[in-house]
């Protein structure tokens, strides 16, 4: 008998691309929830970023050596709050819910940029401008975790890998854009860079307000799969 040789190259390949994008349109109700993600983390990331020039032009160390210092016991400071922040984000999850989390997160960064922006003087002093970094700290603890369970919560249930990892492309984007166009603003003009910055988070507010719920597909999906192990009953092993 002869043996058949089969190719397995030769078998059809659904293209990845087609693949992505098919995952989207299933989930496109997640998409403005992408969008929120990208710029609010965004926003956190670049008055982080932002700390130490902050720091030192606006707080006028004696030397370079004393403004590292004093940024040392900011970030101690911005640690503290989001720590604080990871603690306390699931008894008030319950309370306001996921969405409810990121509202107050965009809120506090835009506080944060609001602080910032209006002291086009230098009349602040460094704990005011560690107030502002804490605060923006203890934001991004509520509302970037908030992001990830609304992926998970809200995905296909054959799609959340996917997705998940198509939000850390949001993460990548805003932890690196959104502080590199802030940074040739902020030489242009120092206020009006923090200005504009707090469209970024009214931007995230209004796409995370207009986000849907799960389509009825996902929940139809939902109790398929629920009825389906409710109906399941073991199979009792036959002794041999």
């Amino acid at each position: 008998s002869r043996e058949l040789n089969i190719d397995m190259k030769s078998a059809p390949k659904e293209s990845t691309f087609k693949k992505t994008m098919a995952t989207i349109m299933r989930n496109r109700n997640l998409i403005v929830v992408f969008i929120s993600y990208t710029v609010t983390l965004g926003t956190h990331c670049l008055y982080k970023d932002l700390g130490s020039t902050m720091i030192k032009n606006r707080c006028s160390p004696n030397t370079d050596a004393d403004g590292t210092s004093l940024y040392s016991y900011t970030v101690l400071a911005g640690s503290i709050a989001g720590t604080v922040a990871s603690l306390v984000a699931g008894p008030i999850g319950k309370v306001i819910g996921e969405k409810g989390l990121c509202y107050v997160g965009q809120a506090m960064g835009m506080i944060a940029l609001a602080f910032v922006a209006f002291d086009a003087d230098g009349a602040y002093n460094y704990y005011w401008y560690t107030a502002a970094f804490a605060l923006n700290r203890f934001g991004e603890g509520l509302d970037h975790p908030s992001f990830i369970q609304l992926c998970s919560e809200w995905a296909s249930p054959e799609d959340r890998g996917m997705m998940l990892g198509l939000f850390q492309i949001g993460n990548s984007l805003g932890r690196s854009v959104f502080s590199l166009l802030q940074g040739y603003l902020y030489d242009w003009n120092y206020t009006a860079s923090y200005f504009i910055a707090m469209a970024w988070p009214l931007i995230g507010y209004v796409c995370i307000a207009v986000a849907s719920v799960p389509v009825q597909a996902h929940m139809l999906e939902k109790a398929r799969r629920e009825q389906a192990c409710a109906e399941e009953t073991p199979i009792e092993s036959v002794p041999v």
